[in-house]
């Protein structure tokens, strides 16, 4: 909990800082900005129906789970987030 307490609280101070450095550009040189920044990131997601990269994370006992021990097993991915 404290781990995704502390990733809010540094998210939301670099966004007030970079809206701070950026108060004094125009909306539509800010959107250009930002629209750059998230092609950056998009040029890393997978294409769709790609199969997803390997990896291993760790769950809240501590133990460590790979995304290959979900083969052939039923799951459900929720998604939440703000899409307007």
């Amino acid at each position: 909990m404290f781990r995704f307490l502390l990733a809010v609280a540094v998210f939301f101070v670099s966004v007030s800082l970079w809206s701070q450095e950026t108060a004094d550009v125009p909306k539509d040189v800010r959107a250009r900005m930002m629209a750059e920044k998230f092609q950056k990131f998009a040029e890393h997601d997978p294409a769709v129906g790609a199969e997803a990269p390997a990896f291993t994370l760790s769950n809240l006992d501590g133990k460590e789970v790979k995304l290959s021990d979900f083969r052939d097993k039923s799951y459900v991915v929720l998604e939440f987030g703000s899409y307007t």
